[in-house]
């Protein structure tokens, strides 16, 4: 599914950046997640995302966007018979494609709503220290994302870009989901 949503991504890319003579936009975020894991606790990773961002018509973009995690978040339990459990999670990837719609503000600023499918996947490891036990697992799910944001122009050619986006759950072994938000601050150039 990796693959198939690479590829996806890629000819989009391709394809809408022979089609129009308006300015695309690449766009480079901060992000902070909050990934809550069901029944244990939230947790608050970190990722730098990348988008390209193409218009195809005169209120609709169409995105590319990869995000990969930059920090873990972890949650550490003393137990009198385990000692020390610990729990990490850390966004590995997501890939996604996306419609947007706009409409500006003024000069300079717009504001934005989003709707994609996207790939998301995180990486988790476990440690039990009183039993000498660890382990690490990848999971990953693919589905349906949203978000809405708005831009500031900061130049003709460069703004200043704040997002709130929900990702698809993902799946941890029918035990739980990890139910994603981020809340994200970007600088967006066009060229």
């Amino acid at each position: 599914m990796k693959k198939l949503l690479t590829l996806l991504l890629v000819s989009v890319v391709v394809t809408f950046g022979s089609m129009s003579a308006r300015a695309a936009k690449l766009q480079i975020d901060y992000m902070m997640l909050e990934a809550d894991l069901e029944d244990v606790e939230e947790f608050e990773p970190d990722a730098v995302g990348l988008k390209y961002i193409h218009p195809a018509g005169p209120s609709i973009d169409i995105m590319a966007f990869i995000a990969f995690g930059i920090d873990d978040d972890e949650i550490e339990e003393s137990d009198p018979f385990l000692g020390t459990v610990s729990l990490s999670v850390d966004l590995a990837t997501i890939f996604g494609v996306y419609g947007r719609a706009h409409t500006d503000l003024g000069a300079r600023g717009q504001i934005f709503g989003q709707l994609g499918l996207v790939q998301i996947e995180y990486d988790l490891d476990a440690e039990i220290s009183g039993l000498g036990l660890s382990g690490s697992e990848s999971y990953d799910d693919t589905g349906v994302a949203f978000g809405f944001g708005a831009s500031f122009g900061l130049s003709d050619r460069a703004a200043l870009v704040i997002e709130y986006n929900q990702f698809p759950d993902v799946d941890v072994e029918d035990i739980a989901d990890i139910e994603t938000t981020s809340l994200s601050v970007g600088f967006q150039m066009s060229f």
